[in-house]
């Protein structure tokens, strides 16, 4: 079983950083409440196929067919990572991890977070 690993946030940050540029036109899904800006990236994940970001589980949402809550959208990573320079945290994920925090200046906790519609 895989520990959590905790990343410390590097949102004050304003350094270009050259290794975050093949992360920045990746196709990211978002709730609804992050492409507003109302509320900030709690979850991350390197998903099948995209990265995932959401401002946090609510099970109250509606669900797609899909198993996504009604009102996602596809972002682009770049757009996201110019908002909250934490997300670089997505260059510590490999496919099928999840990054979470408790709030926008928390540090991050990384953990193993396979898709369960995968088989």
């Amino acid at each position: 079983m895989n520990e959590p690993e905790s990343y410390v946030s590097d949102t004050d940050t304003e350094t270009a950083d050259p290794e975050m540029e093949p992360y920045l036109s990746v196709a990211c899904i978002v709730c609804r409440h992050v492409a507003n800006g109302e509320r900030d990236v709690l979850y991350l994940s390197n998903a099948p196929y995209c990265f995932d970001a959401w401002c946090g589980l609510d099970e109250s949402d509606p669900k797609r067919e899909d198993g996504y809550p009604e009102g996602v959208t596809a972002v682009c990573f770049g757009c996201l990572y110019e908002r909250d320079k934490s997300l670089s945290i997505i260059k510590k994920l490999p496919y099928e991890w999840t990054a979470k925090r408790e709030s926008k200046y928390a540090d991050w906790e990384i953990f193993y977070d396979p898709d369960p519609r995968e088989g």
